[in-house]
């Protein structure tokens, strides 16, 4: 294969992986103000690839849909320092620097969706941070109307 033919499938095989995305649906049941189960929602969380985000629609039963960006927490952690290089007992032995760097999921996600005339803040538990949102998971969501919405997906 020429460099070129490596060239060009490197590039299909990094467009198809930037496309990849999977959908992990989900339901819930709005409870009223006064506590009472009002109506069933369906949930859908669409996952990017590689991303550490997703973005969420929640269907009522009125067909008002709310949707938003779903963030997986994270954090970064950098080490630096300093050691000898050596490999056998020559004199030739090195000094050098050295970096170690971790991103570490959380299994928490937050996010905010909308809809046309109200919000809906949600709070999700990953059930495995490392697979995202497909391994399932429980979450809340608060409407801006006071309703609550315990999700499952």
């Amino acid at each position: 294969m020429t460099r070129r033919h490596t060239l060009v499938a490197s590039i299909f095989a990094a467009a198809a992986l930037a496309g990849c995305a999977e959908t992990t649906t989900g339901s819930g049941q709005l409870t009223s103000l006064n506590g009472y189960a009002a109506e069933r929602v369906s949930f859908q969380i669409r996952e990017e690839l590689f991303k550490n985000s997703a973005v969420a629609t929640a269907t009522l039963k009125n067909g008002e849909i709310f949707q938003g960006k779903m963030v997986i927490e994270k954090s970064r952690s950098e080490d630096f320092g300093s050691s000898y290089l050596w490999d056998d007992d020559k004199s030739d032995d090195e000094f050098g620097l050295f970096e170690n760097s971790r991103v570490t999921y959380s299994p928490k996600a937050r996010g905010v969706l909308m809809s046309h005339s109200r919000s809906m803040q949600c709070q999700m538990t990953l059930s495995d941070a490392s697979l995202g949102f497909s391994a399932g998971g429980i979450g809340t969501c608060r409407l801006s109307t006071g309703e609550t919405l315990p999700v499952q997906f």
